[in-house]
């Protein structure tokens, strides 16, 4: 978190890469969620906004099998952050509904 709060971005990816891979091979899945999240944010934050989509999607994926539901609203919450930048509005409004739902 300190590298993505300097801006030291790519050091950032190397770490949460490195804390993913090693939180799934123990098949610790909060850890997980935790570094594949702000995995999925550094990427939005660099304007890549595909990958951060696509990474928030796998978030979303594990913990629907998993059943974490506080980490499928994030998966789906940061899908839709990448999805208005890349203005497909319709499948933000989507991911946002479900999260909405999961809420109520």
């Amino acid at each position: 978190m300190y590298n993505i709060g300097i801006g030291n971005y790519k050091r950032a990816i190397e770490l949460l890469d490195e804390a993913s891979e090693i939180s799934n091979r123990l098949r610790d899945y909060r850890q997980w969620g935790e570094s594949a999240a702000l995995r999925a944010w550094t990427s939005y934050l660099v304007a890549d906004f595909e990958d951060s989509r696509a990474r928030f999607e796998a978030l979303y994926i594990m913990a629907k099998q998993v059943g974490n539901s506080q980490y499928q609203n994030w998966g789906q919450w940061g899908q839709s952050h990448a999805l208005l930048r890349m203005n497909r509005l319709e499948e933000a409004r989507s991911a946002l509904k479900d999260v909405l739902r999961r809420l109520d």
